[in-house]
């Protein structure tokens, strides 16, 4: 079990849990845009290695995975962007499904120029990911090569 700072005490170490508090998501995560469908993205990257795609739960973004980004970064490209209407990204009208957003997913990668990733959901975007998993995985095998 992970120690808890009971109100009043100081914590002791706790390693990865204290180095994600020191962490400032737009120091080390600066937040870039690639336009898909006409409509700005914003997400976030750092890196280098494997793929991992962190998809955000609902009314969240990507700085729900900043925390895990630094932890990751030193052995994966990590990528996390808002979906359409979170976060940075735009807000148009449309179709906000998780089939709609497993599309815009599998558009963003390919503008990246990456054809290969591991594709991580928290909530919400657990759904995504499996929608993504499902159309271009399950359904056209060898059309998109997910892990």
């Amino acid at each position: 079990m992970a120690n808890v700072r009971p109100s009043g005490g100081r914590a002791r170490d706790n390693g990865p849990i204290e180095a994600m508090k020191q962490i400032t998501p737009t120091e080390e995560f600066a937040i870039e845009y690639i336009s898909i469908h006409g409509h700005q993205i914003g997400y976030r990257r750092g890196g280098q290695g494997p793929v991992l795609l962190l998809l955000h739960g609902i009314a969240g973004s990507c700085l729900t995975w900043v925390p895990a980004m630094s932890l990751l970064q030193s052995d994966y490209t990590v990528l996390a962007p808002d979906f359409p209407g979170h976060g940075a990204s735009e807000k148009p009208l449309g179709d906000y499904s998780l089939g709609n957003l497993a599309s815009a997913m599998r558009d963003f990668l390919n503008l990246l120029g990456i054809d290969r990733a591991t594709v991580v959901g928290q909530s919400f975007g657990g759904g995504v990911a499996l929608q993504f998993v499902f159309f271009w995985y399950l359904l056209t095998p060898g059309a998109w090569a997910a892990r």
